[in-house]
C-alpha cells in the first residue's frame, strides 16, 4: 500500500495491523502523528516500512519485524532505544527525530553480536 505524499493528517490508525498480508506500507511525507502503534508486530508479511517526514512520536523499541527489507523512520519525534530488530538498517532511517534519540544506544540481547560504539546517528 503506497499512500506517500497525500497530506494526510491525524493519528496512526490501529486498524492497519489488521492488513495481516501486507507486504508494503508507505505512508511516508504525510503529516500522521502519534505514536507507532506495536500492533504493526502482527504484520509478519511486511517487507517495507516507510513513515519517514510525519510527526510520530514516542518510542520503537518494540517494534519487531523480522521480514522487513525496506524501513525508514526519519524525520519523525521519536525517541530511546533502536531495538536490535531493526539495527541492520542504515543510521539514515533513524536521523532527524528529536534530539534523545541521539543518546540511544542500539539494544542487543544477544552478548555474542557485537555492539554499536558510537549512536547510530553519529
Amino acid at each position: 500500500m503506497f499512500l506517500s505524499h497525500n497530506e494526510f493528517s491525524g493519528d496512526f490508525s490501529v486498524s492497519v495491523a489488521s492488513l495481516w498480508k501486507l507486504y508494503r506500507l508507505d505512508l511516508s511525507y504525510n503529516n500522521l502523528s502519534s505514536i507507532i502503534h506495536l500492533s504493526l508486530n502482527h504484520l509478519t508479511h511486511l517487507l517495507t516500512l516507510r513513515l519517514e517526514g510525519n510527526k510520530f512520536s514516542g518510542s520503537i523499541s518494540s517494534l519487531s519485524l523480522p521480514s522487513l527489507q525496506d524501513f525508514n523512520v526519519s524525520d519523525n519525534a521519536l525517541v530511546c532505544e533502536i531495538p536490535n530488530s531493526l539495527s541492520r538498517f542504515l543510521a539514515s532511517a533513524f536521523e532527524k527525530n528529536s534530539v534523545l534519540l541521539e543518546k540511544c544506544k542500539l539494544v542487543s540481547s544477544d552478548s555474542t553480536r557485537p555492539r554499536a560504539t558510537a549512536s547510530p546517528l553519529s
